[in-house]
Formats: structure tokens, sequence, C-alpha cells
């Protein structure tokens, strides 16, 4: 598996462009998604961000109040600098910027997890073994914060060849460019369902080629019953 310096350094390469390739891609699509995702959430006291890329979600998420205290965690130098360009002075007070989410999570616990785009970073493997960390780190009552891609039919997805083919064209691309591990995108829900997770809130766009779910902890539903 690439190194996270390696991957880390890959993203620097592409900081400068990343926003613009997304809007060139999918227009406003993925922000609005994100804005309308976050907004109607409970105030927590913290998050984690993992792999937010320039920062545009640290905004969105920090605009909609949905907790006092965020850790960042990003592997690009770059993108973290873009990030913190995004925010007031009074708003970095509440926010710790780092490069290791590991760390973090096995020291401390968080009510909302939030992954954009990130996962589909990652290897069927790693997805399994990130989405354990992830069960130990969440606060009794916490959630995860899915934002990514869909091609499961059993997820909502209508199948489009064209969708198929440029999902295989970004990892082909990112794969050059940046050293992930991935080589397809792994098997999202099945995984989250296997780890002990349900699927609470969601919003599928792009006929669910777009996805963002609000993934819970099984013992939750059985405390609350």
């Amino acid at each position: 598996m690439p190194s996270s310096t390696s991957i880390g350094k890959g993203f620097d390469r592409l900081a400068f462009i990343y926003d613009l390739v997304v809007w060139l891609v999918f227009g406003n699509k993925i922000s609005n998604l994100k804005k309308t995702f976050l907004g109607p959430l409970t105030k927590a006291n913290n998050a984690i961000i993992i792999g937010g890329g320039s920062g545009k979600i640290l905004k969105y998420a920090i605009e909609s109040d949905i907790a006092t205290s965020f850790v960042y965690a990003e592997l690009s130098d770059r993108m973290i600098e873009k990030a913190k360009s995004r925010i007031t002075p009074s708003d970095l007070t509440r926010i710790e910027f780092c490069d290791d989410f590991e760390q973090k999570l096995q020291k401390n616990k968080f009510d909302y997890i939030i992954l954009p785009f990130v996962l589909d970073c990652y290897r069927n493997r790693d997805v399994k073994a990130m989405l354990r960390q992830f069960s130990v780190a969440l606060s009794e009552n916490g959630s995860i914060l899915f934002f990514d891609f869909n091609l499961s039919k059993e997820d909502g997805f209508e199948p489009k060849q064209w969708k198929i083919a440029f999902i295989k064209l970004l990892y082909t691309f990112f794969r050059l460019t940046t050293d992930i591990p991935a080589k397809k995108l792994p098997s999202f829900g099945r995984h989250f369902s296997e780890a002990g997770y349900y699927r609470g809130r969601a919003t599928l766009i792009s006929k669910g080629w777009i996805q963002a779910i609000e993934w819970k902890r099984e013992n939750r539903i059985r405390a609350t019953e």
C-alpha cells in the first residue's frame, strides 16, 4: 500500500486545480449536496473531517454550526493551506489541523466522523479496517456522514455505462497523479452493513450516482427501541 506521504504529495500537486476540475465536471452539484445535507444536523460537541481536501466542506460545516470544535485531517499540506484560507480567524480557533487521522481516532471520541469522497481512495480491505476504527472512535450517539460515488443498484444507482466508464477514468487519473491504492469503487453499503452500521438519513443525486448518507451504529437502534 502506498504511504500516506506519497498520497499527500500527490494531492499537493493537484491542489491548485482540484476545485476547478470538480466544478468543470459536476458544476455545483457536489457543493450543494454537502451544504444541504449538513444543514439540518443537530449541533454536537465535536467532529472530525477526514480527507476534506481544499476545505469547502469544513466551511459548510462551520456555517451550519454542526459542532463546537473540529479536527481537520488531511494528508496534503497544500490542501490544508487552502482550507485555512476559507476560514475566518475567529473560527480557526475551533479547528485542529493534522495529517494523521488514525492517531486522533485512537485518542478521542467524536460525535460526527465526516468522510467526503475519501473512502473511494482505498481498497475494500482498507475500507473494512477503517470502519472498525471509526466504530471505536464514535461517541455513543455518534454518526458517520458519508459522501461518495455509488455504482450499486441496491443503493439506488440507475446503471449508465458512461458513468461506470467515467469512474474507471477517474481511478486511472488519480492512481497516476496521487498514488492512491484503490483501483475500483469499494462496495460501501455492504461494508457499512457488515461493520454493524445502519442507514439513517440519505440523499441521492444524479440518479443515485452520488450519495450522502448518515450511517449509525446498530447498537444505537437496540438501545433506543
